[in-house]
């Protein structure tokens, strides 16, 4: 095991820790926050299934072979790489335009001048401050274009070690 190999049992204690004081911390803001009694319900809530997550993480991480490692995607046999990239292409092809939507709706709305501010992802916020509407609502299918190439080219390469015989991350 080299420096950059994660146990996976680690990485399971620290969602699970990182799970139990997020719970915590939500369960204290009513003690410092003035909330009504249907916010209080929700908080709670939210606690409760961050702490069950947690205590599930660590409960998993438990019963974790200590020599049992996180590997990158690339380490995977060739035909799990393809249906893997061919789920993250499909994703991309649903979620970018749905960003894009949302981002020009967004923008639109405030270069009307019906709102006066709005909430779009701060990558697009400073693409519109710099350079305007346009490269600010063609910059996410832009991305979501690369990606959807990035993914294509794995898959292709994945297929090609499939053809070849090539063990994984070969």
């Amino acid at each position: 095991m080299n420096f950059f190999d994660t146990p996976l049992w680690r990485y399971r204690m620290i969602h699970g820790i990182g799970g139990l004081v997020i719970g915590s911390v939500l369960l204290s803001f009513p003690f410092f926050f003035d909330t009504d009694q249907f916010a209080r319900v929700v908080i709670g809530a939210f606690a409760a299934i961050f702490i069950l997550g947690g205590s599930m993480y660590i409960h998993s991480a438990r019963k974790t072979p200590k020599d049992e490692l996180i590997l990158p995607a690339r380490s995977a046999p060739p035909s799990i790489q393809i249906s893997y990239f061919r789920f993250m292409l499909w994703s991309s092809v649903v979620a970018f335009p749905i960003l894009t939507a949302f981002i020009a709706y967004q923008l639109h709305r405030l270069k009307s001048g019906l709102v006066p501010a709005v909430n779009i992802p701060k990558p697009a916020a400073m693409v519109y401050e710099y350079l305007g509407f346009w490269p600010a609502v063609l910059a996410t299918p832009l991305l979501g274009l690369s990606c959807c190439i990035a993914f294509i080219w794995a898959m292709k390469k994945a297929k090609l070690q499939v053809e070849n015989g090539s063990p994984a991350g070969g």
